[in-house]
């Protein structure tokens, strides 16, 4: 049914709890305006046959999770439905480019959102990263280990009334840019992303891409990995 769209929406409720019934009802019948958010890939059916599950490397086949998944889904993580529609910008002070030579520096930018329907609703507001390549390879990669598709850096909830504008503040710190080595450590080494602001709708033109690098004469270890776990 899903992956030849003979239904509009879907509507799941996964371990509702005793309120469930009553929240599903409100919100078939529009009482209650949804604005849940995936929280997993929804894959289609045939990645069963391309993953060896067996294999338990995160970039098996496909991919596995919203970090590694290289495929098409057919709902990505974050994507999410409501009887209203938004839309996303960029405020005009903030910046296209970011340069960090340290963790602690930062970059700010501002999300302006906007409710376009005729209803109250709530929207999320989601701030990726997806590095683009890491010590000048076109072809992220660090030796021995894995670089991650994207990552989920920070995220923001609002409620907006109808035809109502609000505007987000989102802070990216050098540290949220560290890549894991192949012993485990977190480092900050010279690469490039992309820093992309997504209602949900990852990779969508509604997506907001920002750039952003990290220029390190070597890496900075920001943490070491705990080989004890007692």
């Amino acid at each position: 049914i899903i992956e030849h769209w003979n239904c509009k929406a879907i509507l799941n409720a996964w371990m509702p709890g005793q309120y469930g019934a009553l929240a599903v009802a409100e919100t078939i019948f529009g009482d209650n305006n949804p604005g849940g958010k995936m929280p997993v890939t929804m894959y289609k059916s045939s990645y069963i046959n391309q993953v060896d599950f067996l294999d338990m490397s995160m970039q098996a086949g496909l991919g596995r999770t919203y970090k590694y998944f290289k495929g098409d889904p057919i709902f990505p993580f974050g994507h999410g439905l409501s009887y209203t529609s938004f839309s996303i910008d960029l405020e005009a002070s903030s910046p296209l480019l970011c340069t960090f030579t340290d963790a602690s520096e930062t970059c700010e930018f501002g999300i302006k959102v906007v409710n376009l329907g005729n209803r109250s609703g709530d929207e999320v507001v989601m701030m990726f990263m997806k590095p683009t390549s890491v010590l000048g390879e076109k072809t992220p990669s660090l030796p021995g280990t894995p670089v991650m598709e994207k990552k989920l850096l920070d995220f923001q909830r609002l409620n907006l009334d109808a035809k109502s504008t609000e505007l987000l503040q989102f802070t990216l710190q050098g540290s949220q840019l560290a890549l894991v080595d192949v012993s485990g450590n977190r480092v900050l080494i010279s690469s490039n992303f992309d820093i992309i602001f997504s209602r949900g709708n990852y990779g969508k033109p509604s997506d907001i891409r920002i750039g952003a690098v990290v220029k390190c004469n070597k890496p900075k270890i920001l943490s070491k990995f705990n080989y004890r776990w007692w």
